[in-house]
């Protein structure tokens, strides 16, 4: 209570109106710290991330990051139906960012870190405010993913994906969001956003919110509300006029065996996540979470695909699809680290000390592999990601690439500006194959006919060599009456399926380990 002074006025004790302030300024200091913690969650994996595009510089990282560049050179089909008939959303910030930079590589460059920065920092808020974890905690997560080689790897060549899944992860945190009427708008735009931006992502969304819709666990009615006009948005992408159906593009699996597609599987298990398995498994016997539990029985299930497939016809069509059911498991197998990670942490008695020099060793050990990984080039790897990385379609050996070696391209980038300035476009045929051609776009452009020579499917352990169909394309042209060149490594330096190219090629002009040929059947 106040008291009254000798002129009539009233004032308050100091203590009364400190009582006032420090409530005030526990707030203030709370979001100063909230907001701190999040700047580190978006700026730690954006460094690591940018990381080899800087030590690259000023060649782009990562194979889709051509193929982006490619269609922005040929230019995006910007109309109503293809914005809506597509998942194109990347696509529209990819124009929207070169338009400020100016400079298509720069572009690439950015695209993919950002997207990675993304989807790190939604990790952050989702583990703050749906698993209601500490900002230290949560944080961990986002350095943690942004830190583990599957993640980044998955980042160096699925733009598309890296942002579908931080738009789904944001789906999950605007579907627990209180306020009602913003919770419907969040989750629709978020929902929407997947959908508009990766395939595979929006079926995963669909998925989880039926689950949660099943057991309870957010408002049904906002549920129903939001995800409707998204489903209705797949539909329409995947309705194919002129069968009248819906339509998923297959992909289908390879082996010799059921018991080779399950070795090839469950290796790839071992090998992912061997480095934080004593953290993953001891955070599954902890951490209950239905999203979390959900979102991983889920991408096991897609991962499992090629394992139960031939007893399960239906889908042997999509088994191929496995590996990005395996790649997105590591976004739910952070969380399960992190709550190991605090219980090896955490202990106490006898064993207290062991299980915390354990848990800084297992952190040590995975940040040293990120070093090597990021600033490492493919051709002085360490064995982890080299030789004994039975993966590398979609585990690349090294960041420090993009369809070819960083050290290759300036070679790859000579011998076709070589082709360009030498070769008459009227009388030659390029064949080439998909890594070299992806760069042919960038700098030969439109100028020469380009027949492009693709592998086969990145997901199967039994893959046919490219030469073969390099050289059946090579002999149609030829009876063309066309001159027919390629651009590959010299002998025995090739990579993908094809080491060296067939006898019929002969060497024509050479840079570095990359030269042009010229198709020449009677050599």
């Amino acid at each position: 209570m106040g008291e009254d002074r000798e002129d009539g006025s009233h004032y308050r004790p100091a203590c009364s109106q400190l009582a006032k302030v420090e409530p005030m300024t526990e707030r203030v200091s709370g979001k100063v710290k909230g907001l701190s913690f999040l700047l580190l969650a978006l700026t730690v994996p954006l460094t690591i991330r940018f990381v080899p595009e800087a030590i690259a510089w000023p060649y782009p990282t990562g194979f889709d990051s051509l193929i982006y560049a490619n269609a922005m050179i040929d230019g995006y089909p910007f109309n109503g139906p293809w914005l809506v008939k597509s998942a194109c959303f990347l696509y529209l910030i990819a124009w929207a960012l070169n338009s400020l930079t100016g400079d298509l590589l720069l572009t690439m460059k950015l695209l993919g870190a950002l997207a990675f920065c993304s989807l790190c920092g939604s990790l952050y808020v989702y583990a703050r405010s749906v698993l209601r974890w500490g900002h230290a905690k949560s944080l961990m997560v986002s350095v943690l993913a942004g830190s583990y080689f599957i993640l980044l790897g998955m980042s160096w060549q699925m733009y598309r994906m890296t942002l579908g899944l931080a738009f789904l992860v944001a789906s999950l945190i605007a579907a627990r969001l209180e306020d009602s009427k913003l919770r419907v708008v969040a989750l629709t735009a978020f929902c929407l956003l997947t959908t508009w931006t990766h395939e595979i992502a929006a079926i995963t969304l669909f998925a989880l919110m039926a689950v949660l819709f099943a057991l309870g666990r957010a408002d049904k009615k906002s549920l129903a509300i939001s995800v409707t006009p998204s489903i209705l948005l797949f539909a329409y992408q995947r309705y194919d006029e002129a069968a009248g159906t819906l339509s998923i593009p297959t992909c289908a699996f390879q082996a010799s065996s059921s018991s080779q597609a399950t070795l090839y599987v469950f290796g790839y298990f071992v090998y992912a996540f061997l480095p934080l398995s004593p953290l993953i498994v001891l955070g599954l016997r902890r951490l209950r979470h239905v999203d979390v539990v959900a979102f991983s029985a889920l991408c096991l299930a897609l991962a499992l695909m090629p394992v139960y497939s031939p007893y399960l016809p239906l889908f042997s069509s999509y088994a191929g699809y496995w590996y990005r059911g395996a790649l997105m498991l590591a976004l739910p197998l952070m969380f399960f680290a992190v709550e190991g990670l605090e219980r090896f942490w955490s202990a106490k008695g006898r064993w207290a000390r062991a299980c915390k020099s354990l848990a800084v060793m297992i952190l040590a050990l995975n940040f040293a592999m990120t070093a090597f990984y990021v600033a490492c080039p493919p051709e002085s790897q360490i064995a982890y990601f080299g030789e004994w990385n039975n993966y590398k379609q979609f585990v690349p050996t090294s960041m420090l690439q993009n369809s070819v070696s960083i050290r290759d391209t300036p070679h790859v980038i000579e011998a076709l500006e070589w082709v360009k300035s030498n070769l008459n476009p009227k009388k030659t045929a390029l064949v080439l194959h998909e890594a070299i051609d992806n760069w042919a776009g960038v700098v030969v452009g439109k100028a020469f006919e380009r027949v492009r020579v693709n592998e086969d499917s990145i997901s199967s352990p039994e893959r046919r060599s490219s030469a073969t169909s390099l050289l059946e394309v090579a002999e149609a042209k030829a009876s063309e009456c066309r001159e027919v060149y390629t651009v590959w490594w010299i002998d025995d330096k090739g990579w993908y399926t094809m080491p060296s190219l067939p006898r019929q090629f002969a060497e024509v002009r050479r840079f570095g380990d990359m030269a042009v040929y010229r198709y020449a059947p009677q050599a």
